[in-house]
């Protein structure tokens, strides 16, 4: 989008489409917005910037545009068009990721949040691949027009674009994705008292619940205490042998 806006190291290497002529020692970038020129080692100069700039427009080398792309031409609105589109693009590409922050790490609503970056995404998708197809017609229509010893390329920039459309399909499918299969997280409720009540364990008075380390509770059933029960230690004395735990009383006899 800012290819040969200036004469700088990175701007001067972006451009849609480049012409070049070994003998006369010329090269030709040509634009969205305007068009450099200087030798084939190095760039000198850049044109001034119009908005959907037609290549018929460029010295020397604008007459080898086919009829139909230059102004008044059947085809002369694909320049607007190729702008339009990559236009659109860069601003699709700057709402996503701004709105990609507080999405994905403020909101609650995840599947909200997937669903409108994947729509998003998907639009600048679209866009991406209507401004790689208009700008390889009129690269290569171009291109097949030059003669007089000049030669001609598709630039950087539709490799950038190929480079973005990738991108951009990886990050559709991950956002429909995300959209497609995110979890419910619904809120914790509070059931019936009725049902709640009715879903506890009860334990007779003679159960009591073990913990299983395999989960829930297992009952263990005491048997029932009797009066006659006794334990090992209580068994009765002999006859004829005093008890350890119960002392004879002497009751004296009166006379």
């Amino acid at each position: 989008m800012i290819g040969g806006l200036s004469n700088r190291v990175f701007l001067r290497h972006m451009y849609v489409d480049q012409v070049r002529n070994y003998g006369t020692n010329e090269l030709y970038n040509l634009n969205l917005w305007n068009y450099c020129t200087g030798t084939i080692q190095s760039v000198t100069s850049c044109g001034k910037t119009h908005q959907s700039y037609n290549w018929a427009h460029t010295p020397t080398v604008g007459s080898f545009l086919p009829e139909q792309y230059a102004p008044g031409g059947s085809h002369s609105q694909l320049f607007t068009a190729l702008f339009s589109l990559v236009m659109a693009g860069v601003c699709l590409s700057f709402l996503i990721w701004l709105l990609s922050f507080p999405l994905l790490f403020c909101c609650k609503q995840r599947r909200f949040s997937s669903t409108i970056m994947s729509i998003f995404t998907w639009l600048n998708f679209l866009c991406t691949i209507g401004a790689i197809v208009i700008g390889l017609v009129l690269a290569i229509s171009f291109n097949k027009g030059v003669t007089d010893g000049w030669t001609g390329r598709a630039g950087n920039s539709i490799w950038t674009l190929l480079g973005a459309m990738g991108a951009l399909l990886l990050g559709s499918f991950c956002y429909s994705g995300s959209c497609c299969f995110a979890g419910n997280r619904s809120r914790r409720r509070v059931g019936d008292p009725e049902k709640t009540a009715a879903a506890k364990p009860t334990f007779q008075p003679w159960e009591h619940p073990n913990p299983n380390p395999a989960g829930g509770y297992s009952t263990t059933t005491a048997a029932p205490m009797t009066t006659n029960q006794q334990g090992p230690s209580q068994q009765p004395p002999p006859i004829g042998e005093p008890s350890n735990m119960v002392r004879p009383v002497h009751i004296p006899m009166h006379q």
